[in-house]
């Protein structure tokens, strides 16, 4: 098998989205005197159908195309591949029509119709994905699968998908074949112990793969799909299609891209020297930590510099999240603060005892939710002045 067998499946399956997005169009213009809610009801009736049909002929000729791929692998165990029953979930559709419909007093005619075809594109071809990989699951000669990316660019989600290689059926998740309205992603089987495709390289998505849950591991993250897809948008911003450059600075000019890269480069550094406990104590966030937007103005301003050292610790102090605190052998939250919780926190005793302080500053100390804390400050009555740092005063870790 090479990539251009695997290009011809998506072009069959590109090819019944686009006559389904034509049909849509059709069917839209025909119903163009109706009152909103005769074309609501019309909807309903119409839209599922004209999708299902165009689903079942990426359906078949997903069929075909496995039928195909089967014999040329020379496979001989009796198998008859069939087309999936429920190709369509109805009540995707009743939303993608509720969708258009509320969309058209609110952004416009052509906006709706666009809801409709691309929700119909999307449907179509991941049709056709889904009876894919249900040959393959039910296949008793059991191959692998892996979802390929077939065009010139490809997104973040597909990349995670692709950099996870051939899998079998036990190894799938419910999301295996999702995908957006103009994904070329095709699913394909292998019935050999070292799968080939002649034409595509899976290294490069496998390599991107594996970056973006090690740098979450790092984190204390999980690294489920849609955090993996995210952090493969982040850290690779050309080869993803829908990538996005991450911030050099601070929206407030505090913090710099490459103060916290190197402060996390430290912080990884020194954790490999002691793997003890590693699981407790975690990698500042490649995020670019903002200066919180809901802020109270009536009170001394946090900077973004000064929230990501209270948070996760920067030049010799703080680190004071939950996870953080091993890297100054600072005090912890409790693990179940998270920045908002901190925040309140030192609003609540800001509003209770704030007083001018010169400016050197003062530090408030109360209890918020059973937990002592901290707040350092400078004010002098006049200036708005500055958040210095929040810290608990015992450790909770």
């Amino acid at each position: 098998m090479d990539i251009g067998d695997v290009k011809k499946l998506a072009a069959a399956n590109r090819e019944a989205a686009r006559i389904a997005s034509d049909r849509v169009g059709q069917l839209w213009e025909s119903l163009e005197a109706l009152d909103t809610d005769t074309l609501r009801e019309t909807l309903l009736e119409l839209y599922p159908r004209l999708v299902e049909e165009h689903a079942e002929m990426a359906a078949s000729a997903a069929v075909e195309w496995y039928e195909d791929a089967r014999t040329a692998a020379g496979i001989t165990a009796q198998y008859s591949p069939e087309i999936p029953a429920n190709l369509i979930e109805y009540p995707k559709t009743t939303r993608v029509v509720e969708e258009a419909v509320a969309a058209i007093d609110q952004r416009g005619r052509e906006i709706a119709v666009k809801i409709l075809q691309q929700r119909a594109k999307q449907l179509v071809t991941s049709a056709g994905r889904e009876t894919g990989a249900s040959l393959a699951r039910r296949d008793p000669s059991e191959p692998r699968y892996a979802r390929v990316p077939t065009g010139a660019t490809t997104c973040a989600w597909c990349i995670m998908w692709a950099g996870r290689g051939f899998i079998y059926k036990n190894e799938e998740t419910a999301r295996f074949t999702r995908s957006h309205s103009d994904c070329d992603c095709q699913i394909v089987p292998s019935w050999s112990s070292n799968p080939l495709i002649r034409g595509y390289n899976p290294h490069g998505y496998e390599a991107m793969y594996q970056a973006a849950k090690e740098d979450l591991l790092l984190e204390g993250a999980l690294g489920d799909e849609k955090s993996i897809a995210a952090r493969i948008r982040m850290l690779f911003a050309k080869e993803a299609s829908d990538g996005h450059p991450v911030p050099n600075a601070s929206r407030d000019g505090t913090l710099q891209r490459h103060t916290l890269e190197a402060d996390r480069k430290s912080a990884i550094a020194v954790l490999k020297q002691q793997p003890k406990d590693r699981e407790k104590r975690l990698i500042p966030p490649r995020a670019m930590t903002q200066a919180p937007q809901e802020w109270p103005e009536d009170l001394p301003e946090i900077r973004a510099m000064t929230l990501r050292h209270i948070l996760y610790g920067t030049k010799g102090g703080g680190g004071h999240l939950h996870g953080y605190g091993w890297r100054f052998d600072g005090s912890e939250f409790p693990k179940s603060w998270d920045e908002t919780h901190i925040l309140q926190a030192a609003e609540e005793l800001l509003r209770s005892g704030i007083t001018p302080t010169g400016p050197k500053g003062a530090k408030l100390v109360g209890e918020y939710d059973g937990i002592k804390i901290a707040v350092v400050y400078s004010y002098d009555g006049v200036k708005r002045g500055k958040i210095k740092s929040i810290y608990p005063i015992r450790a909770t870790r």
